[in-house]
């Protein structure tokens, strides 16, 4: 199952479906009206919040007097476990996808 952009990408959608098919799993994506990017989750939430007047900064000389720095490592590397355990896949060319371009 994905959802969100991605599910909006016909062509991620129809590679991820190749990729599933071939493995023996069943691709399941929301309608497309129903997938939205997570960028305009954000943007909708930030427009929400100003509206309200909870959380964000509006004054020029507060928001230059912010620092940012970033604080979470994005996820944990898996890429030793899994050459550990010598899992294999079967590959699946990207001209299977659209044939008509190659």
């Amino acid at each position: 199952v994905v959802s969100g952009g991605v599910a909006c990408n016909d062509f991620l959608a129809k590679s991820m479906s190749t990729v599933c098919k071939e493995m023996g799993y069943r691709f399941v994506r929301p309608p497309r009206r129903l997938c939205m990017d997570n960028g305009i989750m954000i943007a909708w939430n930030g427009v929400e919040r100003l509206k309200a007047n909870v959380g964000v900064l509006t004054d020029r000389e507060e928001i230059e007097k912010q620092e940012f720095q970033a604080r979470a490592a994005l996820g944990i590397d898996w890429i030793e476990n899994v050459r550990e355990e010598d899992i294999q896949c079967k590959t699946v060319r990207s001209r299977d996808l659209y044939p008509e371009l190659f």
